[in-house]
């Protein structure tokens, strides 16, 4: 969980005991294949890609922060963490995979349904998924 140590900061804000991770049902994974929770996406493209997806996020009410990937690449993450209706936040994400903001690769920051937001460990669970893997509820 080395990339995800990166963004502990960032989530750490969101991360408040009256903050709840988006409704269990958020999606399924191909590869784990179970219901997770969303804590978030990150963006990987050109800079002027990443610079409109950036600010959509923003107009849309999210929390971002820029880092390095494991492969030193820049990226933009999005907090999805404590949103009452996961919509929006799904909205974005395919506008971003549509190509609305130029071409991006998407990733999803998921976290086991039982995990505990008030645990000191909580981020140690969290998975990071390529968009190929991610397929969300038909609900």
């Amino acid at each position: 969980m080395n990339k995800l140590t990166k963004y502990a900061a960032a989530l750490a804000i969101a991360l408040s005991p009256l903050a709840a991770p988006m409704p269990a049902a958020a999606l399924i994974t191909a590869q784990v294949k179970t219901t997770m929770k969303v804590l978030g996406m990150l963006a990987h493209g050109s800079e002027a890609a990443k610079v409109k997806f950036e600010a959509a996020a923003k107009a849309a009410g999210y929390s971002t922060a820029r880092s390095k990937s494991s492969a030193g690449e820049d990226e933009v993450m999005v907090i999805g963490f404590g949103k009452d209706a996961p919509a929006p936040f799904w909205a974005l994400y395919h506008a971003a995979l549509g190509g609305n903001y130029g071409a991006l690769a998407m990733e999803v920051i998921l976290i086991p349904t039982d995990a505990d937001p008030a645990a000191k460990d909580y981020l140690d669970h969290a998975r990071i998924f390529g968009s190929a893997d991610v397929i969300e509820p038909k609900n």
